[in-house]
């Protein structure tokens, strides 16, 4: 988030004061920046899940009976301005999809198999940005960031909106400027999701103090979630037994509704099933959906490949390698519009080669994960050089991933839909 808030600070102090960054600075360091935003950050504003949440499967259900509902949890990371700022940026393409091409992983970054009359399949970044904007017109997402592929046209934006995407503002005229991208790679990041419609779970309303041990011989506050369907079937069994008049709570379509009686809850559900008007508001991280095994579309062992709902891409194990390396391998370099000035800008990857956890926990002094790369001696040592002003050895790409092949691909789609003559 750092290298974003630098972005910002770049074009404000430009826009009222020309010239400010070629006067006053020699080198931006952009260590494991998300220049175009993690997928973290949309799985929390979507479901108020992530794949920490995901992986822990079983464990992670139990949690949640304790909390609060789904959408309140969630309404906490819609308060998140900061979050905001890291939802992906450049849509589809960027991003790539199935039906526009892939780009560094073959799988949809949000996929849905609603298990409903609804149409299943992918729900596009455009799609999910537009959903934040007008179900939350208020909330940080839909006020302060800008997501989309603009044309800059070589000129500092006057949006605020804007300042922080590198898509839609251009560098500033800074011809002495140096940018070097410090990062790491090799490391299973989350990149895309598999969600199902599991929307409902439901508790008793008159049970807040006291311990719950039910419904179900449950022994947790929340039921496990559940379709609609089986929701209906599992309250239908305290009808015509004395639980029947007792009241409950739903957790469903975004809300926490209470009801008298459980036949109260029933209708509801019941009315709710015919017409599913939100979909994607009974979202969830399908925790059970696993790639068929052996399955490796791209014969890297990360790409594609799907664990607990969540599949991977290459990147520091926080952000994506796309992220982290197109603007400055090919996005400040292919785009004249984006980079007037012809600033210099270089690539250094770090492989992630970490020590054992028991002889250190954070990876010791060869780790590239996201944090813990300010321990790598390669980076103090490149970071103390850029200091000192010795930067020759630095002034030439060190790439060790793919980038050099997903870079050109997306650049292509960038010059079809956004930075051609006719768009």
């Amino acid at each position: 988030m750092g290298a974003l808030v630098w972005l910002h600070f770049m074009n404000w102090v430009e826009s009222s004061s020309p010239g400010w960054v070629d006067r006053h600075v020699a080198t931006f360091v952009n260590v494991g920046g998300a220049m175009l935003g993690a997928f973290a950050p949309l799985t929390a504003y979507i479901s108020g899940e992530m794949e920490a949440t995901a992986a822990l499967g079983p464990f992670a259900d139990a949690i949640e009976r304790y909390m609060l509902s789904w959408s309140k949890a969630r309404d906490v990371y819609w308060s998140f301005g900061g979050l905001a700022s890291l939802l992906p940026t450049g849509g589809h393409a960027v991003w790539g999809s199935s039906s526009t091409g892939w780009t560094d992983t073959p799988a949809d970054s949000i996929e849905v198999d609603l298990t409903t009359d609804q149409e299943p399949g992918p729900r596009s970044l455009e799609y999910l940005h537009h959903r934040f904007k007008t179900s939350n017109p208020d909330s940080p997402s839909a006020t302060l960031y800008n997501y989309d592929v603009q044309n800059p046209k070589g000129k500092i934006t006057g949006d605020p909106r804007k300042f922080s995407n590198p898509l839609a503002s251009a560098l500033p005229a800074a011809p002495k400027l140096k940018i070097f991208c410090l990062y790491g790679v090799g490391i299973p990041t989350e990149r895309a999701y598999k969600y199902s419609a599991k929307p409902v779970r439901w508790m008793w309303a008159d049970t807040e103090t006291r311990l719950v041990v039910d419904p179900g011989s449950n022994p947790f506050r929340w039921s496990s979630s559940m379709n609609v369907q089986d929701a209906i079937a599992d309250m239908q069994t305290y009808l015509g037994t004395k639980d029947e008049n007792r009241p409950i709570h739903l957790d469903a379509i975004d809300e926490d509704l209470e009801f008298a009686t459980v036949a109260k809850g029933i209708k509801f559900l019941t009315r709710l099933a015919k017409r599913m008007a939100k979909p994607e508001a009974w979202m969830r991280i399908d925790k059970a959906f696993a790639s068929e095994k052996d399955y490796d579309p791209w014969g890297n062992g990360v790409d594609g490949i799907f664990s607990a709902g969540v599949s991977h891409t290459d990147g520091d194990g926080t952000v994506p390698l796309t992220s982290l390396g197109y603007m400055c391998s090919n996005g400040w370099r292919d785009f004249p519009e984006l980079n007037p000035a012809n600033v210099s800008v270089w690539v250094k990857e770090l492989k992630n080669n970490p020590t054992l956890a028991l002889i250190d926990p954070r990876g010791g002094p060869s780790t590239s994960k996201h944090v813990e790369i300010i321990g790598n001696r390669d980076f103090i040592t490149d970071l103390l050089n850029i200091v000192a002003g010795q930067t020759e050895y630095l002034e030439q790409d060190h790439i060790v991933s793919n980038i050099s092949e997903i870079g050109p691909v997306i650049t292509s789609r960038l010059r079809q839909y956004h930075f051609s003559d006719d768009a």
